[in-house]
């Protein structure tokens, strides 16, 4: 039986990068997340079918994860995984890019939009982390998983999903066994443990005394862009940076109730005309 998760390869750096290659149109890249058994496919594949007819669908497996090939003994940060991106963008000729990034995966798109402003387009987050912030019920069990298909499955239908109906127990086994290939769970220690960007290097939640709002949130004057009181929007070395949008997730808790389809997808391409029978 073909196993759907292995696609094509291609060499990146010290990599040889499995990834998903769909459609034509304008490229969308999409990053996944970092949780147990994950994939670009497991990830992605329900949003595949909605976004190949109308864009060029790319989805790799960064490294440590799915079946990108990595030499033995390979240390992982997120400088090497940002240079795969880039790395597999310049291989397959794409100058810029839609990029939607999930979680962990959303941390490495805005590490894109970062350092590689003229390489993004859009810029949709589905939960992403990048700044510190205080750990959620949901991202605990998810760093706090133990390898069992029990545990999998519950992971999967009450933390991972909006409508557990969707997640079937061959997907559960599956994850599963993705989740105990050589090395995997060492990988997804290192993200939960190693990144700063994450919740558990700041510990346990915690309560805060209330701050006073800035001043400006006490006005009940309608702003307006142009008005000098107005908090400046940041930029990147003075560059334009990508339109970006943001969804919740495990990590930072629900944002919205709209499932993550195609929907949601066109909602976060701000600035996109959404093909007709597309919701926007």
């Amino acid at each position: 039986m073909t196993n759907p998760e292995v696609a094509l390869s291609i060499p990146t750096g010290p990599f040889i990068t499995n990834y998903h290659d769909l459609g034509s149109g304008d490229p969308v890249l999409l990053l996944h997340g970092s949780g147990p058994g994950v994939s670009a496919y497991v990830n992605w594949r329900l949003t595949f079918g909605s976004l190949s007819p109308y864009f060029r669908v790319l989805a790799p497996d960064l490294a440590g994860f799915g079946f990108t090939e990595v030499p033995e003994d390979q240390v992982y940060d997120r400088e090497i995984r940002l240079q795969q991106i880039v790395d597999l963008l310049d291989a397959l000729g794409i100058e810029k890019t839609h990029v939607v990034g999930n979680s962990f995966g959303g941390s490495m798109a805005l590490a894109l939009a970062i350092a590689h402003p003229s390489r993004v387009d859009k810029l949709v987050c589905m939960g992403a982390v990048g700044v510190p912030f205080e750990i959620t019920a949901g991202l605990d069990a998810v760093w706090g998983y133990e390898p069992s298909e029990e545990l999998m499955g519950r992971l999967m239908r009450e933390t991972f999903a909006y409508d557990p109906a969707l997640v079937t127990d061959e997907l559960v086994h599956l994850r599963y066994l993705a989740s105990i290939r050589p090395g995997v769970q060492e990988v997804r220690l290192h993200v939960s443990r190693a990144t700063p960007a994450l919740g558990r290097c700041h510990g346990p939640p915690r309560s805060r005394p209330p701050r006073d709002p800035p001043p400006h949130l006490d006005d009940p004057r309608p702003r307006r862009p142009s008005d000098p009181s107005r908090p400046p929007s940041p930029s990147t070395n003075g560059s334009q940076t990508a339109k970006c949008t943001s969804l919740g997730s495990a990590a930072t808790g629900p944002r919205s109730s709209t499932p993550m389809s195609s929907g949601g997808l066109w909602w976060g391409f701000r600035g996109l005309t959404p093909p007709a029978g597309i919701p926007g």
